[in-house]
């Protein structure tokens, strides 16, 4: 697991550390004020990946966020999903740099999307990534993770 020492920002200006389970309407779900804060949110996270590491598949796996997320290496977009409440992975090994530090990005976004069910329930839409995040190093040769 490497949930531990993000950086989260809700506007890419402000940074606070936390620790992978993380939401950022672990307050304002539950306060007086009608309504919680859905829309962007930022996560940021730098890795040592070392020269040994280099015969292997590696993968970034997520095991639940919501409810939309882009992922980037390095700056360089690895991919995207849709859908909480969902686990996922993406195969980083031709974005990562070894004998050095890569920074992991991910922007993930719980604003109302017609597209992503459920549309409609009784409970909040949490945002955030709010279960484990793995970094998983494999063989060249092995079963595929999706």
């Amino acid at each position: 697991m490497i949930n531990s020492g993000w950086q989260y920002s809700s506007d890419k200006t402000t940074w606070e550390t936390v620790n992978i389970p993380h939401s950022w309407n672990a307050t304002d779900a539950f306060d007086d004020e009608p309504g919680y804060r859905r829309g962007l949110g930022y996560y940021q996270k730098t890795l040592f990946i070392a020269s040994e590491s280099q015969e292997h598949i590696q993968y970034l796996k997520f095991n639940e966020f919501n409810q939309s997320a882009v992922v980037y290496i390095n700056g360089k977009e690895v991919g995207t999903h849709h859908g909480g409440y969902t686990a996922f992975n993406f195969d980083i090994t031709t974005y990562l740099n070894y004998d050095a530090y890569n920074r992991i990005e991910v922007t993930v976004d719980n604003s109302h999307n017609e597209d992503i069910p459920p549309l409609d329930a009784d409970f909040t839409f949490y945002g955030g990534i709010y279960r484990d995040v793995e970094f998983i190093s494999l063989p060249k040769q092995h079963i595929s993770l999706k």
